[in-house]
């Protein structure tokens, strides 16, 4: 079984209604693109710092300073997730097709192969840097900081992994990504900062771009 720190990765914990809420429009407004995504983490950074009661917002986001270690060693750690993963990928689309399951891959993938000038700026700009933010305050602090309390460790894990894996909308990633949720997870709490998973998270999806762009040149 798991085991997690006692603490929880945060010192205040904000009004639930207010996680509801900001969690609720933190996800609509990342549907509309990168723009969306940072008026998502600017709405919920908002929020959470209106209530927190003149403390700032280090003490509601996270519960230990961010040393160098934690940083290259998140980084790190994003880059090993990267070049392990895609054999769980290959392994579960390998099973689609035995099973006859049509399952196309992910669209943000896809839109980063067949992108080029601005366009693919864009989409590495919200990949490596927005995304990670939005996503680790939406789904790390918000969904899996909610369910804390009502399930407990582990089935805040599971659930929080699963959503943010469901998310995606991607049948050929989703195993894939319930791995990287749950690892995340597990980072945030042992670190004890938001800003730990969220360089895994970055790390993670540069490495993933590089090898979606490096894939085409191969094959040629």
């Amino acid at each position: 079984m798991l085991s997690f720190p006692t603490e929880r990765p945060w010192n205040v914990e904000p009004p639930r209604p207010v996680v509801v809420g900001a969690t609720a429009v933190g996800a609509v407004l990342s549907c509309f693109g990168i723009v969306g995504a940072a008026a998502g983490v600017f709405l919920i950074l908002l929020i959470l710092r209106l209530f927190s009661y003149g403390s700032g917002l280090e003490p509601i986001l996270s519960r230990e300073p961010l040393s160098k270690r934690i940083v290259w060693t998140s980084l790190l750690a994003g880059v090993i997730l990267a070049a392990v993963l895609p054999f769980v990928t290959l392994s579960w689309r390998h099973l689609l097709d035995i099973l006859e399951v049509h399952a196309p891959n992910q669209m943000i993938a896809e839109n980063i192969v067949s992108s080029s000038g601005w366009n693919l700026v864009l989409m590495l700009v919200s990949s490596i840097l927005v995304a990670p933010v939005m996503e680790e305050l939406l789904f790390r602090r918000l969904v899996y900081g909610l369910l804390l309390d009502k399930c407990g460790p582990l089935p805040a894990l599971v659930v929080s992994s699963m959503v943010f894996s469901a998310i995606h909308g991607s049948l050929t990633a989703a195993p894939a990504l319930v791995v990287v949720g749950a690892l995340l997870v597990v980072w945030y709490r042992r670190k004890g900062n938001i800003l730990a998973p969220m360089l895994m998270h970055a790390s993670y999806n540069a490495v993933t771009v590089v090898m979606l762009e490096l894939v085409p040149v191969l094959e040629d």
